[in-house]
């Protein structure tokens, strides 16, 4: 869990690979979900 980004919620990213950058992998998409009480 983080602390950035306006309160706690989890970051979900989904890898792939880079092909600019071999060996490295890049986010192709990233969902934050933010924790409400």
């Amino acid at each position: 869990m983080g602390e950035h980004g306006g309160g706690p919620h989890m970051n979900f990213e989904t890898m792939a690979p880079n092909p600019a950058k071999p060996g490295k992998m890049q986010v192709i998409d990233n969902m934050h979900i933010y924790l409400e009480d």
